[in-house]
């Protein structure tokens, strides 16, 4: 079903009817709301009233007496500014909007249009519009523009009409005024444009010439009529003027872009170039202070110039000095090839230390002392070489049973391999051709380890608590029978343990993790009762046991009921947990019980 407008207006008016009851009713409801919130629910009933007033009557079809375009606006503006709500509101616009188009179809504001059609009529000789009156200023064409602001709604047809009309006045204002000015105007560019250039050839640019002076040339040729045949020859040397600045420009970022480069050792501009001096630096900034600071290489080359100078600033530092000198003590020699005497490992750490904090690391000479500090340490590595190699050695071999190297010791286990690796990685220089030799056998010993499948001496207190709480799990050294004492307690202890102090990599941790695997898999086999860990347990177990006249749990006792046997049930509940092997064998001869008692 089609709506014509009118309808759509009137179902929008009837929904509408409700929005002012709907700010008043809140208004009585909500008596304990912040006085903030009633002053916007009495804006939003301002509002509601203000576009309400715009009409004669509730069905909203008749203005009312005395609406003006300005009302329409001043209601618009109350309902943008104080109704939130988006439902509200686009009620409230529909209904202006609605009045705006009444109003401009309606006779009362007609006479406010002829009377702007008249003031705009006032500009020209005759009704054609061809001519401008005598004595028609640029105040008296305002003045009628804001009439017609006034007096003509926007939606009106007549007022793009008059409007229009309006601008024509201007043009023919411009024009009765352009004539007497053009001289002047030319001349005025023509010496502009003059100056612009050092020749009456216009070949070569006047010194000193920029961008902005182009510009503002550029701005009094366009005051030339484009008609004038002056206009396209001054534009063209505009035109020229900017190319040849541009190519000037150019030229000043290349030579300045070389000039900069040449300051740095690098293309990622950290380090300076060798011989770099301030006056080198200071040459380079002037290059670059040809170039306009709008340019967009500017910025780039004159932080490169800061950053040169912070360099040198940096290398002339006394801090820096004083880390050079004590670098270069470390030498006897200026090819830095032999310690000088009496130099020690903590002589070059306090060195490098120095460099570290006095040198930044943008410094030319950072890298270079940090080179020589590690050639240091080499060259005293390679001073005490054979007697740390000695050591390392004998720790190597010392993890063997004999000089075969084909079983490891009976004392050795995953701690001394691990000393004597540590020994190798710091006695021995991984360029030393005994470091891989020694590295590997500790790999051996490792494997060797790994493959031996018995548990080795243990490497820590905690490590042999592990060790016995799993042995203790089995009846000897066969590991094939858990022990008499074993139960779900001493098998969660033992993990504990296993899991605190031996760890991954130990030789220990797989043959400990395989047993205490086994005996977990023997005690969940097994159905025999296994020791109490707990009076409570002990209690549950003799009740059991009570329902049966012996061991073998195959012959009911005297006495016993269900009563008896649901009470046992209820004990183990209460006191065993289902991780507790006993639990499950309990609960089954309980079901025996059931079943002997049917």
């Amino acid at each position: 079903m089609k709506y014509t407008k009118y309808t759509v207006l009137a179902m929008s008016a009837l929904t509408l009817g409700t929005v002012g009851a709907k700010v008043t009713h809140a208004a009585h409801t909500n008596q304990h709301a912040v006085s903030a919130a009633n002053s916007q629910e009495a804006n939003a009933k301002k509002a509601t009233d203000a576009v309400h007033a715009l009409f004669a009557n509730k069905e909203y079809t008749k203005l009312a007496s005395g609406v003006t375009s300005a009302k329409v606006d001043a209601a618009e503006a109350l309902v943008h500014k104080y109704v939130l709500t988006y439902k509200d509101s686009q009620l409230l616009l529909s209904l202006c909007n609605s009045a705006r188009h009444k109003l401009s179809n309606s006779s009362d504001d007609a006479s406010a249009i002829k009377a702007a059609e008249k003031v705009v009529d006032a500009l020209f000789t005759d009704r054609t519009h061809a001519k401008l009156a005598t004595g028609v200023t640029a105040e008296k064409i305002e003045a009628a523009v804001k009439t017609i602001e006034k007096n003509v709604p926007h939606s009106n047809s007549n007022y793009q009409r008059l409007m229009s009309l309006c601008d024509r006045t201007k043009s023919f204002s411009r024009a009765s005024n352009n004539d007497s000015n053009t001289k002047n105007d030319i001349q005025k560019a023509t010496d502009a444009v003059n100056a612009l250039f050092a020749d009456g050839s216009h070949t070569k640019l006047a010194k000193g010439v920029t961008t902005e002076k182009i510009e503002a040339a550029q701005k009094l040729v366009d005051k030339i009529p484009t008609s004038n045949p002056n206009y396209v020859e001054l534009r063209n040397l505009c035109t020229k003027a900017k190319n040849l600045l541009n190519t000037a420009i150019k030229n000043d970022v290349k030579v300045a872009t070389k000039a900069v480069t040449a300051l740095f050792a690098d293309s990622s501009h950290t380090k300076l170039a060798k011989d770099v001096t301030a006056e080198k630096i200071e040459a380079a900034q002037k290059l670059v202070d040809k170039i306009p600071t709008n340019n967009e290489n500017y910025q780039r080359l004159n932080d490169l110039c800061q950053k040169a100078k912070k360099l040198l600033a940096e290398n002339n530092d006394p801090a820096v000095k004083e880390a050079e000198k004590a670098v270069f003590a470390l030498f006897s020699d200026e090819a830095h090839t032999k310690l000088a005497k009496g130099v020690t490992a903590e002589k070059i750490e306090a060195a490098q230390k120095l460099v570290e904090k006095n040198v930044s690391q943008s410094n030319n000479n950072y890298q270079m002392l940090m080179t020589l500090c590690r050639k240091a340490k080499i060259l005293l590595d390679n001073a005490n070489t054979e007697d740390k190699i000695r050591e390392a050695e004998e720790a190597v071999y010392a993890l063997f049973a004999d000089s075969s190297l084909s079983s490891v010791a009976d004392s050795t286990n995953s701690a001394k391999v691990e000393a004597a690796k540590d020994l190798v990685a710091k006695n021995v220089s991984v360029a030393n051709p005994n470091f891989s030799r020694l590295w590997n056998l500790c790999l051996k010993a490792e494997r060797l380890l790994e493959a031996s499948g018995t548990i080795r001496p243990a490497s820590s207190e905690g490590e042999q608590e592990a060790i016995d709480a799993i042995k203790a799990l089995f009846s000897d050294d066969t590991y094939t029978k858990l022990s008499d004492k074993a139960n779900s307690a001493m098998l969660k202890k033992a993990n504990a343990l296993f899991v605190k102090y031996v760890k991954p990599g130990n030789s220990n941790f797989t043959v400990l993790y395989k047993l205490y695997q086994k005996a977990e898999r023997l005690l969940e086999s097994s159905n025999d009762i296994r020791p109490a860990a707990s009076k409570e347990e002990q209690a549950v177990i003799d009740a059991v046991n009570a329902l049966f006249t012996d061991g073998t749990h195959t012959k009911l006792a005297a006495g016993v009921d269900r009563d008896k046997i649901n009470e046992a049930k209820s004990m183990i509940a209460k006191y065993l947990t289902f991780d507790n092997r006993n639990t499950m064998i309990l609960y089954n001869l309980c079901a025996k019980a059931l079943e002997l008692l049917n």
